[in-house]
């Protein structure tokens, strides 16, 4: 019955709700999505340059922005929030459908599975992210289901594998789809389960279609992953704005109490960012997960789950300095792993060690054998439980201040920059309006002479009377006449990706200063392009892949239909 209502209050929270636009991502990613949808709308070029966030900013890198997820072209159907919700609905049913399988797979009772999808949807780890609007993390509601497929994998032949490995490759596929969050974050968890399971079970099979996932999504999200990479290479996020490093008694407490459901003066200004730390699963949950280590649990089974859960819990204490350690996990990955620089939340690594207690739980669960035990169950468990759903998924949603709006429209050529608040970007977006503020991780090198207005408004060092015009999101016409001698400034910012196509001037602006040309001639006539680089090798990289993976997998399928 707990489960059910559980399930219920997430559904209500979508059907009641779903056009609400709370705080945090949930605001940044339904302009991103919009944002996605409308290039596409709008646009005959490939995504490069976003003219309507932090003063001008690169669009295609973006690590949050879904330009090449496929439910974009929803956006015009049911809204951007209302998708994103949608989507991470599917994210959680699918991870819940998988710790089913995988529970049953362990030879877990009835009961046993029941209580560890208890625990798994109503937990601290699995309801302040989908609070917040995490849906770039979703593949972290998906762990349970990418282990499942790797342990049915690495027993079954034929037709039954042939579906499973299509199932794992698309799964992988998909956790890539918003660029490095899943390679950061995701991949370096599952690796230790995977590849320590492969040893002690000695079945490579396990590893190798590890690889194969992992080559799978790079290659496939290949259009994506490229100027990802170059740009974070060259503009790491603000490092100094997050949590860097987190005290051991954070994640006992946040494992024994919502701390996020309750006010936060009881208790102090403890957490930064408590939806971060959040992986509340309470003491009966915690005393479970013990018994199951006493219990019929088999070596060979819970070991690369203990070490998955050990490697998590010291990757999100994060470290004081850099430098290697032997006693930082963190600083093991820090100077080598591709995006770890720009880690802000070392904490968000926990969600591997709160999947496993789960699993833990699940396997040395039994029901209460008297009234008593009944009570610590319902008093200590499940009741808290309930509340930390009620209380994180319904509370900054009634607080909203902005509403979905309803069928999307075009942005208009004569854009207007505005001092908005960054975590009501939707707002200014729907009005044709882009925001200078910005999230402070988000960009290092803004120019603080970038001031509302025109976003096309220019100053003139000099005698030059100028005509610019926007063309698209990443082209402008530029003409100027008795332009010798004079400085022409932009109202954007800065980026090395701006080239000069024409006569008559060059780009003479560097980081953090407003786009700047300076005239070499008496006329200037040309177009400043916004090229983000290896993003054309990427798309081509993309369509290869796919048509090749395709090829091979059905292929494959022929193949065994013809032995059959």
């Amino acid at each position: 019955m707990s489960l059910t209502l559980v399930i219920a209050l997430y559904v209500i929270h979508f059907v009641l709700f779903g056009f609400y636009i709370g705080p945090y991502d949930y605001d940044h990613l339904s302009s991103y999505y919009e944002l996605a949808w409308r290039y596409w709308a709008s646009s005959h070029h490939l995504p490069h340059f976003n003219p309507y966030f932090c003063g001008g900013r690169s669009l295609g890198a973006d690590p949050q922005i879904p330009i090449f997820h496929p439910l974009v072209i929803l956006v015009p159907v049911m809204g951007a929030t209302s998708l994103i919700k949608l989507e991470m609905l599917g994210q959680l049913a699918l991870g819940t459908w998988g710790l089913f399988k995988l529970l049953k797979n362990m030879g877990c009772p009835r009961e046993n599975v029941l209580w560890g999808m208890l625990l798994f949807i109503s937990g601290g780890g699995i309801v302040c992210r989908f609070m917040v609007g995490h849906v770039t993390l979703g593949f972290f509601f998906l762990f349970p289901l990418f282990v499942y497929l790797s342990y049915e994998l690495a027993k079954c032949s034929g037709k039954r594998q042939h579906k499973l490995a299509c199932l794992t490759l698309l799964l992988f596929t998909y956790a890539g789809l918003y660029k490095p969050n899943f390679l950061i974050y995701g991949v370096p968890l599952l690796a230790v389960e995977h590849f320590s399971r492969a040893w002690l079970t000695k079945n490579i099979r396990v590893a190798g279609w590890f690889i194969a996932g992992i080559l799978c999504c790079i290659l496939v999200n290949a259009s994506a992953y490229l100027p990802a990479w170059h740009y974070f290479t060259h503009f790491p996020r603000t490092y100094d704005a997050g949590i860097k490093h987190s005290p051991w008694v954070a994640f006992v407490a946040n494992l024994l109490f919502p701390l996020k459901a309750v006010p936060e003066p009881l208790y102090g200004n403890v957490f930064m960012q408590r939806h971060e730390y959040s992986i509340f699963l309470g003491p009966v949950g915690l005393f479970f997960a013990a018994l199951a280590i006493k219990r019929n649990f088999h070596w060979h089974q819970a070991i690369p789950f203990i070490l998955m859960a050990l490697f998590s819990f010291g990757l999100g204490l994060g470290a004081t300095e850099e430098g290697l350690s032997i006693f930082t996990p963190f600083s093991w990955l820090y100077s080598w792993w591709p995006g770890f620089h720009s880690i802000r939340v070392p904490v968000r690594f926990w969600f591997a060690a709160y999947f496993v207690l789960v699993l833990f739980s699940a396997k040395g669960f039994s029901p209460p054998a008297s009234r008593v035990h009944w009570v610590l169950l319902l008093g200590l468990g499940i009741l808290p439980l309930l509340a930390n759903v009620s209380i994180n998924l319904f509370k900054t949603t009634l607080l909203a201040a902005q509403k979905q709006s309803s069928i999307p429209r075009l942005y208009p050529h004569e854009l207007l920059w505005a001092e908005g608040h960054p975590d009501n970007m939707y707002s200014y977006i729907r009005k044709g309006q882009g925001v200078l503020a910005c999230q402070d991780n988000l960009e290092s090198h803004r120019s603080s002479k970038v001031e509302q207005g025109p976003f096309l408004r220019t100053n003139i060092i000099g005698p030059a009377h100028v005509d610019a015009r926007l063309l698209d999101w990443n082209e402008i016409a530029v003409s100027a006449t008795n332009a010798q001698h004079s400085t022409i400034r932009f109202n954007f910012n800065h980026s090395p990706q701006w080239i000069f196509r024409g006569q008559g001037a060059t780009i003479s602006s560097v980081l953090g200063e407003p786009l700047t040309l300076t005239a070499s001639n008496k006329m200037i006539e040309g177009h400043l392009v916004y090229e983000q680089p290896y993003l054309k090798e990427g798309v081509a990289i993309t369509m290869c892949s796919i048509l090749a993976i395709g090829v091979g997998l059905l292929g494959w399928g022929y193949t065994m239909r013809r032995r059959v």
